[in-house]
This record gives structure tokens, C-alpha cells and sequence, in this order.
């Protein structure tokens, strides 16, 4: 074959191949990785989705060295009054399945009512809380946290929720008081017996500082793994994992085609020697 023709296609050959591996590679990083906003605040959200210790948490607690002292132990009501004697707990928020349940039939009877959310619910952790499906996302998206204090409150005057400045009718979530624990408790069970319902905790935890948030996280996930969290650490660790992964799965078969294209060099190479005349 003439020289001219195999030294094109010494230099063509490697650069379509690593201009195709390129574009394809960039593709998949830029639609597989996770792009997904670590929330910035100190507060923790637990709720029960998996009821196992599922793929999301093994992740987290492998990329943090975790290993859960018992894999199905999930966080129940029992579980609250030993979450909240913890040094790194401030508060605990509870849904109340109750308040809902009462709230909704002045709602229905026509009676115009407010509604208290934990501000930090509303803004962080509205996909798994479900509050944004129930209000709205644009309240929390398009406004400033620092806004706001403990509780964001909804007017159901209008056709939907509108967010005001006044004292609430009614508190979404409950929270924790050991003096008025007994009578969540009872309330709880009355709305359950009432409805032949069952409920899962959702609720959300603050604490004082990022330190304290981050231990949290590594202390209900080794305590409670089959309960399912969203949280700063969780979000930030998760998400560095994955992309790692993600990361590696275009490593490996870069230095697969980096192997074919030193073969084809060398194929080339031994085609361009020159051969020796018989004689």
C-alpha cells in the first residue's frame, strides 16, 4: 500500500476514533452523573419509603465505612424520644397524620383555614416531604430561607395555598415536647383506629451546626437504616459516590481504546517498514 495512503490513515483513523470516544463519553457523563443540589442547612429529613436498607442508603454507607448494627431496624414513634435525647438534636418536627385529618374537614365544610409548615420542610424537602405536591414548590424555590423563620404559613382562602404572615389554624407537623408526647401519641392512634391506617414517620430534625448535621446523618444511618433520609452530608456524599462511578465507567474503557490505537500504530508502523529484497 502506498506510504502516502497509510500515513492518512495512520493519522485519520486515531483521530475519528478519539473524537467519536470523546463525544460519546461526554454524552454519557453529562446524562448518567448526578446534577441533583445539595441543600445548604443543618437540618435533616427522615421518612420511609424502601422499609429496608436499600440501594440509596448501602450506597451512602459505603462510601462513609457505615456498617448498620442491624439492617431492618427502621425508625418508628418509638424510636422519637431516644432521636431527640441526642446531643446533636435540636428539635424534631413530626407530621401529624391527626392535624391533617382535622385540618381537611373544616376544608371541606368550606371554613377558611391556616396552615403551619416547619420553613425548613417547605425549602429543603419538599419532594420527599410531599409538601410541594401539596402547596407548591414556587413559594420555596423563587424565595429566600432567611425570610423566613421557624414556620411557613398557607392561607387556603384562595383556589390554591397562598403564603401569608399570620398565626396558623392548624400545625402540620408536630413538635416533639416530652410534656405533650403522650397526647400526640393518643391522637395518632385515635386517627389510625378511626381510618384503619397505618403511618410511617416523616419528619424533619435540626441542629445547631454542620458538624452536628453531618454526625446526625452518620449516627441514624448506623442506628436506623432501613428508614430513608435526605440531609446536606447524605446529598453531598451520595452524589460524590455516584458521580465516581459514573467517572469510572468511562475510565475503564478509555484505556481500552487507548490500547487499540497503540496496536494500530503499531500495525501501521510494520506496513510503512520498509521490506527487504529477496537477493
Amino acid at each position: 500500500m502506498n506510504k502516502k495512503v497509510l500515513t492518512v490513515l495512520q493519522i485519520v483513523i486515531p483521530v475519528v476514533t478519539i473524537a467519536g470516544v470523546a463525544a460519546v463519553e461526554g454524552f454519557y457523563y453529562a446524562t448518567q452523573r448526578c446534577t441533583d443540589e445539595v441543600p445548604d442547612t443543618t437540618s435533616l429529613y427522615v421518612y420511609a419509603v424502601e422499609h429496608e436498607f436499600g440501594e440509596l442508603n448501602q450506597r451512602y454507607a459505603k462510601a462513609m465505612g457505615i456498617e448498620p448494627k442491624a439492617k431492618d431496624r427502621l425508625i418508628t414513634y418509638d424510636s422519637i424520644p431516644e432521636i431527640s435525647s441526642w446531643n446533636e438534636v435540636k428539635d424534631i418536627y413530626i407530621f401529624s397524620d391527626a392535624a391533617c385529618e382535622a385540618a381537611d374537614e373544616d376544608y371541606r365544610a368550606g371554613k377558611n383555614i391556616k396552615l403551619a409548615v416547619p420553613s425548613d420542610v417547605m425549602f429543603y424537602y419538599g419532594d420527599c416531604s410531599g409538601t410541594w405536591s401539596m402547596f407548591g414548590d414556587d413559594e420555596a424555590k423563587n424565595d429566600d430561607r432567611s425570610h423566613y423563620g421557624e414556620y411557613m404559613v398557607f392561607d387556603t382562602g384562595e383556589d390554591s395555598f397562598k403564603k401569608v404572615y399570620e398565626e396558623p389554624d392548624y400545625f402540620v407537623y408536630y413538635k416533639y415536647d416530652p410534656s405533650t408526647w403522650d397526647s400526640f401519641l393518643t391522637e395518632l392512634n385515635d386517627y389510625l383506629a378511626e381510618n384503619d391506617a397505618s403511618s410511617d414517620v416523616s419528619m424533619l430534625i435540626t441542629t445547631r451546626s454542620k458538624p452536628d448535621a453531618s454526625n446526625l446523618q452518620m449516627k441514624l444511618m448506623y442506628e436506623f437504616p432501613a428508614s430513608n433520609y435526605d440531609s446536606a452530608h447524605y446529598s453531598k456524599i451520595w452524589k460524590e459516590s455516584y458521580n465516581k462511578e459514573v467517572g469510572m465507567k468511562i475510565v475503564l474503557p478509555s484505556v481500552y481504546f487507548v490500547v487499540f490505537l497503540i496496536l494500530i500504530e503499531i500495525f501501521f508502523a510494520r506496513l510503512k517498514k520498509p521490506r527487504k529484497q529477496a537477493g
